[in-house]
C-alpha cells in the first residue's frame, strides 16, 4: 500500500494535467455542438438575425477565439 501511495504522489501532476485536458475537450465538444444547432435552427427558421447572434455569442464565448485550438 505505501508503494501506491508514493506513485499516486509522484504522479498527481500529470494526472491532473490529464483531467484539465479531457474537460477542455469536453467543454470544446459542448461548443461545437451548441454551434452546430443554431447554425441549423437559423438555417431552418431563414432567420439571419439569429444566425449573427449566434456567432457573437460563440465569439464571446470561445475563450479569446481560440475555439480551434484549445482542444489540442
Amino acid at each position: 500500500m505505501d508503494q501506491f501511495g508514493g506513485l499516486r504522489e509522484r504522479y498527481k501532476d500529470v494526472i491532473e494535467e490529464k483531467g484539465k485536458r479531457i474537460k477542455r475537450r469536453i467543454i470544446f465538444i459542448i461548443k461545437c455542438i451548441a454551434l452546430s444547432v443554431g447554425i441549423y435552427l437559423c438555417f431552418r427558421w431563414y432567420d439571419w438575425e439569429l444566425l449573427v447572434v449566434v456567432f457573437v455569442l460563440v465569439l464571446i464565448f470561445s475563450d479569446n477565439l481560440n475555439i480551434i485550438t484549445k482542444a489540442k
